[in-house]
């Protein structure tokens, strides 16, 4: 990258970030990571979940989802449930409580998507779409 450009981008990520970050902190009333936040999203959407599958779900490591379940566990979000057949697993399922933290949350989320959304043009939304992808599926963080 040109060093033209290396401040604008720092600069047009690190506002992107504050304001992600702003929405985010809006219903982390339970002080929720934002890999808790998803964990809690893909269990609702996919039903009960063994602890194995979310760590390749979100590509971290058994024993960083094991404390993210933990905790969430903890603020009685999640109920684990053991393997009849092989006692090594446990499935997660979530508490009603969790459900209405991420109704919540996706209620926010959908209000902040429809601004950027009537902001950009169509080809924009589309570049927007692609560079999102792009990043999502290169960059991986562990815990």
């Amino acid at each position: 990258m040109p060093a033209d450009t290396t401040g604008q981008f720092e600069e047009a990520y690190t506002n992107l970030q504050c304001l992600i970050i702003a929405q985010v902190n809006k219903f982390s009333t339970e002080k929720l990571t934002a890999t808790q936040y998803l964990v809690l999203d893909y269990i609702i959407r996919s039903g009960e979940t063994a602890t194995g599958q979310l760590a390749k779900q979100f590509r971290i490591s058994a024993p960083a989802i094991s404390r993210q379940i933990k905790k969430l566990m903890t603020d009685g979000l999640i109920i684990q449930k053991r393997d009849e057949t092989d006692r090594r697993i446990y499935f997660n399922a979530v508490t009603p409580k969790a459900v209405k933290l991420v109704s919540q949350a996706k209620k926010l989320r959908k209000t902040m998507s429809l601004q950027i959304r009537h902001l950009l043009s169509e080809s924009d939304r589309k570049t927007f779409i692609r560079i999102c992808n792009r990043i999502t599926n290169n960059i991986h963080l562990d815990e």
